[in-house]
């Protein structure tokens, strides 16, 4: 499952497509503290706009995006878009974004790119996504070059091309974007424009998953819970499936709670089992709910309240 995320960690299409990568544009901003001013007005909004501190992040960008500051512009964009501080107001998202675009600021290109391929303030248009996309992605901006190569690998606004998508996903991954390093690893273990080569689906796996990718640490996983390229191991595809379980990866909670329903690398645990089917249908999983019904049903009270001590323990704080 070639990722585009939410967590582009669901393929999709057109509008879920740009959502995802919308959401992948906000997460690195945040981290990616190198990206912002230092000392004055802009650093204190951006310490605002990270903090959550949306109103007051509003305030103090309004002016520095007046006086034709690209990053400031970029900021306040995202705050229309995504209703933060401000109401959500598209069209006027999208002209902060042109204006900081206009002085080659990457995030601001970046984000052009996301809004076109949603269709939110302009018309939906996928060649115009893969333009502002590669004008970012030329300027070394990892997320931009995620995108680029995910639209060649669909063919999307750019013809289909393998090839292409595998450049600038190693553009991507070498900038540390575990997306790109997750998707590499699908396309050597898939065989997708390259040779199957395990090796090196398994190096960009780990690489993702020990940067905190959940879809990277489940790939991992199954790989040892199937033996791809490697010895099966069902100790170390637990180790993988329960690092993504426990960071609220409802994929990962359903495999740790396959693992104790059947036995596999640990003694069969149905409340075990339960629980993490729980904790996985909490996530939205119609799939672990019906497991946990299903298991359910052969529970005395007596395991039912042990299990609801395990998701107590368990649950991923919000």
């Amino acid at each position: 499952m070639l990722r585009l995320k939410a967590r582009f960690r669901i393929l999709c299409m057109a509008a879920l497509c740009a959502a995802a990568l919308s959401g992948c544009g906000i997460l690195d901003l945040d981290r990616d503290k190198d990206r912002s001013a230092s000392g004055g007005e802009l650093a204190r909004a951006v310490d605002a706009y990270r903090a959550g501190r949306d109103e007051e992040a509003a305030r103090l960008l309004r002016p520095l995006a007046e006086q034709g500051n690209p990053e400031a512009q970029t900021y306040l964009g995202i705050l229309y878009r995504e209703g933060r501080g401000v109401p959500v107001d598209h069209v006027e998202a999208v002209n902060w974004f042109y204006k900081a675009a206009e002085r080659k600021n990457p995030l601001a290109q970046y984000n052009l790119g996301i809004v076109w391929g949603s269709g939110n303030g302009v018309p939906q248009n996928d060649e115009a996504a893969a333009k502002w996309y590669r004008l970012a992605a030329e300027q070394a901006l990892p997320e931009a070059q995620f995108a680029l190569g995910y639209m060649y690998a669909h063919g999307r606004g750019v013809p289909r091309d393998l090839a292409e998508a595998r450049r600038w996903y190693e553009r991507a991954a070498e900038g540390g974007d575990t997306y790109a390093m997750n998707n590499l690893g699908e396309m050597y273990a898939n065989g997708t424009g390259v040779g199957v080569d395990h090796r090196n689906a398994r190096r960009w796996y780990r690489r993702a998953a020990e940067e905190g990718d959940t879809f990277a640490m489940i790939n991992l996983g199954d790989m040892f819970l199937n033996g791809n390229g490697v010895d099966r191991d069902y100790r170390e595809a637990r180790y993988w499936y329960k690092l993504a379980a426990r960071k609220g990866d409802a994929q990962g909670q359903i495999r740790v709670a396959q693992l104790y329903e059947k036995g596999l690398g640990v003694d069969r645990n149905p409340i075990a089992a339960h629980a993490w089917y729980s904790l996985a249908a909490e996530n939205g999983s119609a799939e672990a709910a019906a497991a946990r019904d299903r298991l359910q049903a052969s529970l005395s009270q007596k395991e039912l309240r042990q299990s609801a001590e395990l998701i107590r323990e368990e649950r991923v704080p919000e």
